[in-house]
């Protein structure tokens, strides 16, 4: 019979093992067969979240890459340079009134967004104004 490590850790640590609890010689042993011993927290909160908050989080991760920022700040140089150099139809002449509405619903849209991310995340501190924050 080969020599394990297995064999040679029993072998030694028997009479030790003995004095331990039961959930200690668990531990033990998963040790020994190079189990897991923990769990995998972020993969138990992944399965708990909600439908909602699957896509909270997945909105909150594609706004905040460089992918969005660069597609984003393109789509604006496009929108600016078109509507300069329209020779016929200006959509939205220079002031950018139509540009600046879009944006402004977006930035809206994710301050309310962002709220409702921090709430859940820490939801026991309660929403204080950033005038009351200093």
């Amino acid at each position: 019979m080969p020599v394990t490590r297995t064999n040679t850790a029993r072998k030694f640590l028997a009479k030790e093992l003995e004095k331990l609890s039961e959930q200690e010689r668990d531990i033990v042993q998963r040790f020994i067969s190079r189990g897991r011993i923990a769990r995998n927290v972020a993969e138990e909160f992944e399965e708990s979240l909600s439908l909602g908050q699957r896509i909270s989080d997945g909105v909150a991760e594609m706004m905040g890459s460089w992918r969005f920022i660069i597609i984003q700040s393109t789509l604006l140089a496009a929108w600016v340079v078109l509507n300069i150099s329209a020779y016929i139809n200006h959509w939205d002449p220079y002031p950018f009134i139509l540009l600046n509405l879009a944006l402004s619903f977006q930035a809206g849209r994710w301050q309310r967004h962002d709220r409702a991310t921090r709430h859940a995340a820490a939801p026991e501190l309660p929403y204080r104004p950033a005038a009351q924050r200093r």
